[in-house]
């Protein structure tokens, strides 16, 4: 996929659904919390390394995470496992986009033969698990992939396509394979919404329309989006959601408890998700704003608590041994090292020198914790985000509490 795609295929659940979401987000780029990518780096990691592994088994595979390359292995495996004789493998291959023959997206994995077209997505995430059924990136890749095929061969509307995401790290699903398979016919027919949704975003034919996508692609404008936060509202209001989205209110005015009945209830409680989510994306939106310089009001950012951590476990657990049974030091379960918090318990009573004490402090450091948001009325030291000069440091001296 093209770095700056406007239409990119990750995204293609949300814009073929909720036609106005790009315009409102390039609008609203400037009030967008900063994303984490390191999630997307790991993946792209993780997928170099399938890929090498695919085309050789023994290749060797520099990557610093045992589990990625174990996961990375898995999906290697499953590619090759999936090798007729007569296929045409094609890994990490670029195909233009059908919508948007300019921009271009990437095929993991594709097995081809007169009898099926196989195509493999390698999904690194944990925590959101995603499906091969109805996938509009999987099928927008399948679907690029056989119109150039088209272009030199003949691709039969009842030639078998067959779809699937391989995501081994999924904590929700110990399935890592998730198939759809369906004709090509089928899939030309299914892909056709993706393709006029794209062509009405460019007349400027747009509507809001908020639901699951909003979360599966993880639309960046969920804490400004009026329509994201009335999914959760309207189990709050009798109102239809059309009138919770025009209201000038805020938020809609909630009942006491005893007067909802138990529909209504139910109701709420159907909406929790949602409503956590919002709250969640809310947050996250006024975070942002102190982070970008607006002054504290009604609610500030404090250092977040960590607890002190070895700056070199196994020089800490030597000395320790020192004073402490190695046995005490070195439990047989994690954590492999006994944390500075329990190696001060069992320091208690032993005759500790202040070169001891030196040694040890060194070996110890108490990470910076992350940005929290409270409410102004916490004693804790806010902290202050200058644009030219990022967050102001609060430090904390207390190595020397250990003994």
């Amino acid at each position: 996929m093209a770095a700056h795609s406007k239409f990119p295929p990750s995204g293609s659940g949300r814009w073929s659904v909720c036609t106005a979401s790009i315009g409102y987000i390039e609008a609203n780029q400037h009030l967008i919390p900063k994303i984490d990518w390191s999630f997307a780096e790991r993946g792209t990691r993780a997928h170099d390394a399938g890929a090498k592994l695919i085309k050789d088994p023994k290749a060797s595979v520099k990557v610093d995470d045992p589990e990625m390359l174990a996961t990375s292995s898995a999906y290697a495996e499953f590619v090759r496992g999936l090798i007729e004789p007569d296929d045409r493998v094609l890994i990490e291959t670029k195909v233009r986009l059908f919508y948007q023959p300019s921009d271009k997206g990437t095929v993991d994995a594709a097995l081809i033969n007169p009898r099926r077209i196989y195509i493999a997505d390698y999904k690194d995430g944990v925590g959101v698990g995603v499906y091969a059924k109805e996938n509009t990136q999987l099928a927008t890749y399948a679907e690029s992939l056989i119109r150039e095929l088209e272009l030199v061969e003949e691709v039969p509307d009842s030639l078998l396509v067959t779809m699937a995401i391989y995501q081994p790290r999924d904590m929700g699903d110990p399935n890592p394979t998730r198939l759809w398979a369906i004709s090509r016919g089928e899939l030309r027919a299914f892909t056709h919404r993706i393709a006029a949704a794209k062509e009405s975003i460019v007349r400027g034919e747009v509507v809001f329309k908020a639901g699951p996508h909003c979360d599966k692609s993880f639309c960046p404008v969920r804490g400004l989006c009026k329509h994201y936060g009335a999914q959760g509202l309207e189990a709050l209001s009798d109102e239809p959601v059309d009138a919770i989205i025009a209201s000038p209110r805020t938020l809609t005015e909630l009942v006491s408890p005893e007067s909802i009945n138990r529909s209504q209830r139910q109701r709420i409680l159907k909406a929790k998700p949602l409503l956590i989510k919002w709250l969640e994306e809310i947050e996250n939106q006024e975070v942002h704003d102190l982070m970008s310089g607006a002054p504290p009001d009604r609610f500030k950012l404090v250092a977040g608590k960590t607890n002190r951590r070895w700056v070199d476990e196994q020089k800490a657990a030597d000395l320790l041994g020192t004073l402490i049974d190695p046995k005490l030091v070195k439990p047989p379960v994690e954590p492999s090292v006994v944390s500075p918090a329990q190696a001060e318990k069992l320091l208690k009573g032993s005759t500790v020198t202040d070169e001891f004490k030196a040694s040890l402090s060194a070996l110890i450091e108490k990470p910076e914790g992350k940005p929290t948001l409270v409410p102004v009325g916490d004693n804790r030291p806010a902290l202050l985000f200058n644009p030219t000069e990022g967050l102001s440091k609060i430090t904390e001296t207390d190595n020397s509490s250990l003994i």
